[in-house]
């Protein structure tokens, strides 16, 4: 077997071909599978994101990939609200679960509060931080 293992400069190119071919694979096994991108954004007035969301819709799962809400806009109802249009979003392209993953110090708390469970937790991921998993059905 002859192969040339190499470093991609062009990482998209490289992400694009191994999902093309985890996608023919995976598909022996699902069936025809939906891949849709979601992201969600919250701006202010003077147009300027202060959070969102992003993921993708992938064999009618929401895989939620980040979240942000600005600090000085915490606290205020945001983070929910960009949540919940990112979960409509999903469900509209036929997701019927959500996953996501945090880490302790980060909103672990939150999720909980919109309707998440943890799922798997890593101890001591990174130092001293859990990263935990979470999962919601739509």
């Amino acid at each position: 077997m002859n192969v040339l293992l190499g470093v991609d400069i062009d990482s998209t190119a490289a992400r694009a071909a191994v999902l093309t071919g985890l996608k023919r694979y995976n598909e022996g096994f699902l069936g025809p599978t939906h891949h849709a991108s979601v992201a969600v954004t919250a701006r202010d007035e003077g147009g300027m994101v202060v959070g969102g969301a992003v993921g993708a819709v992938y064999c009618d799962r929401l895989t939620i990939e980040l979240v942000w809400v600005a600090e000085e806009r915490r606290g205020q109802r945001l983070g929910s609200l960009v949540l919940q249009a990112t979960e409509a979003e999903a469900r509209r392209l036929g997701a019927t679960r959500a996953y996501l993953d945090t880490f302790g110090f980060e909103a672990a708390t939150f999720y909980e509060k919109q309707g998440c469970r943890e799922a798997a937790r890593i101890s001591d991921y990174r130092d001293d931080y859990d990263r935990i998993y979470l999962t919601k059905d739509h």
